[in-house]
């Protein structure tokens, strides 16, 4: 168990971590959240015995991470965010982890490989002169290929190319690191929602929150916030849609669509603003995870259009005719209830009339 006891650490006057007490059990996934200055960085500085508290301790089982230092630091791996300014070349920082760390230089280099790096072909190299994802990859590599018991990551994705990053998200998830303790700061929670099982929440030094996490209806940003994937009134009269830019005013027919990956809330004045916006390049990478939210017409309640029913009919504000009403609800007279697919075609039918129409006037 890593047992962070009743840490303080000061800067002069300044209290960057203020009696910071929790523990994190054997095989746990924790992502440590906060503004910039809440602490993140001193505090895994602090686990890694880097920084000295000024009152209290880390403490993996019964070793002190300044005590035992070199006991301590067996069991922790750490990938930084910014890679160090070594002297030396790539082939003798390899030489050096695999004697100081223990692990096999094979097991380096296969690592890299998944990685996509040569890490051989680069051993002439001097380890300064790479580019920031490639000392990204040989850190991470020497990293994994330790297979310590606990993990700390600092922003470990931040100089990797998209390949690198889904080698990354791959090994992390991968069996062989299944019973290990990985604690993470990252602002790329959307590439870890499905291995954290815990957050802690920072906030001027102090801990605000550090609670379990339930992914499938809670997200985590790294600005410090709780955000629900329910839906959230606009500022109606004020906010304009997001597609056709007109206020977002009439309460029987708004919609809006959040972002699965950080929470994000777009506002529409009509349903079918949002289907088509959905289609467009803004939300190309998460579409089909999106949350869609449309209000009953008849009280204005937030229903997701998914879990409900989709009717046609109706008169909306940009024409497009759709609307959502609670499951099982039998519609008026004149109205249909319509697939997911059968609407979109039906929106998507109404946006092509009104571009013909568009066209036809100039």
């Amino acid at each position: 168990m890593l047992n962070i006891k009743n840490v303080e650490k000061r800067f002069g006057a300044q209290v960057v971590l203020d009696s910071i007490d929790c523990q994190i059990a054997p095989k746990e996934r924790v992502i440590i959240l906060g503004q910039n200055g809440a602490g993140k960085t001193t505090l895994l500085r602090c686990i890694l015995g880097l920084y000295r508290p000024d009152k209290g301790e880390v403490l993996i089982g019964n070793l002190s991470a300044i005590k035992n230092r070199k006991e301590f630091l067996s069991r922790v791996a750490f990938i930084p965010q910014i890679p160090p300014p070594l002297p030396s070349t790539v082939g003798s920082l390899i030489e050096f982890a695999a004697s100081c760390c223990q692990c096999e230089k094979k097991k380096i280099y296969e690592y890299g490989d998944l990685f996509s790096l040569d890490i051989q072909s680069q051993a002439r190299k001097p380890f300064s002169k790479l580019s920031g994802g490639m000392k990204q990859k040989v850190l991470a590599s020497i990293a994994f290929a330790r297979k310590a018991p606990i993990m700390l990551f600092d922003e470990p994705t931040a100089n990797l190319d998209p390949e690198g990053r889904e080698a990354f998200s791959n090994i992390i998830r991968s069996p062989e690191f299944s019973d290990t303790t990985m604690v993470f700061i990252s602002h790329r929670i959307d590439e870890l929602n499905t291995v954290l099982n815990r957050a802690l929440w920072l906030d001027l030094g102090r801990i605000v929150k550090f609670l379990s996490l339930f992914i499938s209806s809670l997200l985590l940003c790294s600005c410090g916030k709780e955000i629900t994937l329910s839906a959230e009134a606009p500022k109606w009269d004020v906010q304009t849609c997001d597609r056709c830019k007109m206020l977002v005013s009439d309460k029987k027919f708004s919609a809006q669509v959040v972002n699965p990956t950080d929470g994000k809330h777009f506002f529409f004045d009509d349903l079918g603003c949002a289907l088509m916006w959905l289609q467009g390049k803004e939300a190309k990478e998460w579409k089909d995870k999106a949350l869609i939210y449309a209000t009953d017409p008849r009280n204005g309640t937030w229903l997701n259009i998914k879990d409900n029913e989709l009717v046609s009919g109706y008169v909306t504000p940009m024409a497009y005719g759709i609307a959502v009403l609670p499951k099982g609800t039998k519609p008026a007279a004149g109205k249909k209830v319509l697939t997911f697919q059968e609407a979109l075609s039906e929106i998507e039918d109404v946006s092509k009339q009104k571009a013909a129409m568009k066209m036809h006037k100039h």
